[in-house]
């Protein structure tokens, strides 16, 4: 298993926070992706709107997966309409 960190930054709508964040655990636990900490960094306005917003919620992942499952999560992620973008990095080892 190798490392990641995962900036996610989601909507900053209450009603459609909870939903958003509640899918990207599904993501993670359905690909079998261990959630080592989850770090929750606030609101903050964001550089460019993105999908039309000026606010996002910003929250960092430590996960544990497979290279070719990070990939899979990857692509379901663009699935969830109220994540504005996310960005994984792979740690040293």
């Amino acid at each position: 298993m190798r490392k990641y960190e995962c900036m996610a930054v989601y909507a900053v709508d209450e009603d459609a926070y909870k939903p958003a964040a509640d899918a990207v655990h599904t993501v993670f636990n359905e690909f079998g992706i261990k959630i080592v900490t989850e770090d929750q960094f606030g609101d903050k306005t964001l550089a460019y709107p993105i999908k039309k917003k000026e606010k996002g919620r910003y929250v960092l992942f430590n996960l544990e997966a497979e290279p070719s499952k990070i990939n899979e999560a990857k692509k379901r992620l663009l699935l969830i309409e109220s994540l504005l973008t996310s960005l994984f990095i792979r740690l040293e080892d």
